[in-house]
């Protein structure tokens, strides 16, 4: 009984030694570095149909000749892709907000209200290969707040600047950075 212990024990032990010892002993050449060619910083705003009603709102930023931008955020869900070819690169993103001119905000009502701004980083590769390297939007995308209508007006004065988001690349266009 101990020998047929003893030769499945061996046998086991065996098994275990040819997996281990399979395999292709050739060096494994690593792919060329990959390079980043183009980058795409896609933006994100999502503001509630009653924010709109009386907010104006904007995005400043930079874009990729270096112009600044001042774009109206006019949609519940408004989108923007800005291109970016040349490294290394510094972009600014402002939301802000104010209060509508001529706009009325009904003291008994709730407004729903986002100062959310999301961005992603859309990046092509030398090799032609495309590829996500930051995507922010790790909370609910409708993350509003409520706020009764009599405050409103103080809420859109305290909130002027709804979010700011810096994005950096290096002069390779590697080592991201965003904040």
């Amino acid at each position: 009984m101990k020998t047929k212990k003893f030769f499945y024990a061996l046998a086991a032990l065996f098994c275990c030694l040819s997996l281990t010892s399979c395999g292709d002993d050739d060096d494994d050449i690593l792919p060329a570095e990959k390079t980043i060619t183009k980058a795409y910083l896609c933006v994100t705003a999502k503001p509630s149909a009653e924010q709109l009603s009386v907010a104006d709102l904007t995005l400043k930023y930079t874009d990729a000749e270096g112009k600044e931008i001042t774009d109206v955020v006019n949609e519940t869900t408004w989108e923007r892709k800005v291109t970016v070819t040349k490294f290394p690169v510094n972009a600014t993103f402002t939301y802000n907000c104010k209060k509508k001119e001529g706009a009325t905000i009904n003291s008994e009502a709730s407004y729903k209200m986002s100062r959310q701004l999301l961005i992603k980083v859309i990046v092509d590769y030398s090799d032609g290969s495309t590829g996500t390297i930051w995507d922010d939007n790790i909370l609910p995308f409708d993350n509003y707040i409520t706020i009764n209508g009599s405050k409103v007006e103080n809420w859109l004065t305290n909130h002027a600047t709804l979010a700011t988001k810096k994005i950096a690349f290096d002069d390779k266009g590697k080592n991201l950075s965003v904040n």
